[in-house]
């Protein structure tokens, strides 16, 4: 497979767009657009592909910091809505995978080198469990990736917009 996809992490305060090299993997050119000062989304990506409108990207896809259930994705922590069919064909895009932020980064997980990772606790790493992924950034973002049947599934989540439930007086103080 030849050429360049576009690829993105779009949460509440900045969007990151970058080229991935579809032979080597290689991230490339990468760019950060303020949420705030952009309007849209789809206003951002026509900027990055106009301004490497020789690479002929015609793929893309699309890390977003909130739970992705239909065409319509309301952004979490910035303004930005949008139909993901709408801007596909609005960008002349062949294809267009908007997924949650957390999804992407705990399928990266397993393509990670051992310098990439650092040890917590005791025991060794076991590879056939579940694997958790948090991180704080706008919001707190989640996602947990579990291995059924040799196939890699990823269940994420919004862990900054989880209710405490209090079990004790003390708790609900």
């Amino acid at each position: 497979m030849s050429g360049f996809a576009l690829v993105g992490d779009v949460g509440g305060t900045n969007a990151r767009i970058a080229l991935c090299n579809l032979e080597t993997g290689e991230i490339q050119d990468t760019v950060v657009y303020s949420a705030v000062e952009n309007e849209s989304l789809e206003g951002v990506l026509r900027t990055y592909m106009g301004e490497h409108a020789d690479k002929n990207v015609k793929q893309a896809c699309i890390a977003i910091a909130r739970p992705i259930t239909g065409d319509h994705v309301s952004m979490t922590n910035n303004p930005w809505e949008f139909s993901i069919s709408e801007m596909r064909t609005n960008l002349g895009l062949e294809k267009l995978s908007v997924i949650n932020d957390f999804t992407a980064q705990s399928m990266a997980i397993p393509v990670l080198d051992e310098k990439d990772m650092v040890k917590l606790g005791g025991g060794e790493p076991d590879k056939t469990k579940p694997v958790a992924v948090y991180g704080a950034g706008t919001g707190l973002g989640v996602a947990h990736l579990f291995n059924f049947n040799n196939t890699r599934y990823s269940v994420p989540g919004e862990g900054g917009h989880v209710d405490f439930g209090p079990n004790s007086p003390e708790e609900d103080i």
